[in-house]
């Protein structure tokens, strides 16, 4: 999800993006016996300057 702010009303190509990323990933694993289901989970956050 991100959101784009314009900086420059004179230059609306001007701006300042946020944005903000969830990974979420499980796998149930069938070729054991016992129950292994890792899973990774990522946080992320992105800022960009655009001119």
């Amino acid at each position: 999800m991100g959101v784009r702010v314009p900086i420059n009303s004179q230059k609306p190509a001007q701006a300042v993006s946020f944005g903000l990323t969830y990974l979420l990933i499980t796998s149930g694993n069938n070729y054991w016996y016992t129950s292994n289901t890792p899973t990774l989970s990522a946080l992320g956050a992105s800022v960009a300057f655009e001119w």
